[in-house]
C-alpha cells in the first residue's frame, strides 16, 4: 500500500510539472510568434486619446496615421503630410524617428513607442527640440505628450 501511495505521489508531481513546463513552452512559443515592430506598425492607426500634464484630452477629430514600410500618412480633415520613418526596437525605451518637411526645411523628431496590444503609444517632448523622452510619463511640468493610438480594423 506504502509503494502504491508513493507511485501516485511521483505520478501527480510528475505531471504538474509536466503540465507546468507545458506553461513555459506556450509563454515561449507566444513570443516566437509576436510579430517585430516593423511588421506591426503597418496599416492605419487613429489617435484616441492624448495626455499631457497630467490631463487626458481627446483629439479634436479623427486624425489618422497610415504606415507603410518606411512612410507615413499623417491625415487631419484637408490636411495630408507624408513623413519618412525609422523604428529602433533595440533602444531602451524603443524609438521612432521621423523626419518631415516644415517650412521648407526637413525636421526629425525623435520619440519613444510601445505597443499594448491593439494599441501604440508614442510619447514625445511638446517641444521637439528638447530632445527625447526617458519614459512614457505625462506629469504635470514635465512638457511631454502621450499619443494613445489604435489600430483602426
Amino acid at each position: 500500500m506504502k509503494l502504491k501511495y508513493v507511485l501516485v505521489l511521483m505520478l501527480s508531481v510528475c505531471l504538474i510539472a509536466a503540465g507546468s513546463q507545458d506553461e513555459k513552452d506556450k509563454k515561449k512559443e507566444k513570443k516566437k510568434k509576436a510579430k517585430p515592430d516593423a511588421e506591426r506598425i503597418l496599416g492605419s492607426w487613429t489617435i484616441k486619446e492624448v495626455r499631457m500634464n497630467g490631463e487626458t484630452q481627446q483629439p479634436p477629430g479623427e486624425i489618422l496615421f497610415e504606415f507603410g514600410k518606411k512612410e507615413v500618412v499623417q491625415s487631419f480633415g484637408d490636411m495630408k503630410q507624408t513623413s519618412k520613418y525609422e523604428l529602433d526596437p533595440k533602444k531602451d525605451p524603443k524609438q521612432i524617428k521621423v523626419t518631415m518637411e516644415r517650412n521648407g526645411n526637413e525636421v526629425t523628431v525623435t520619440m519613444i513607442y510601445k505597443f499594448e496590444g491593439d494599441k501604440m503609444m508614442v510619447c514625445s517632448k511638446q517641444n521637439p527640440t528638447d530632445g527625447v523622452p526617458e519614459e512614457f510619463s505625462d506629469k504635470d511640468g514635465q512638457n511631454i505628450a502621450v499619443f494613445v493610438r489604435k489600430k483602426k480594423e
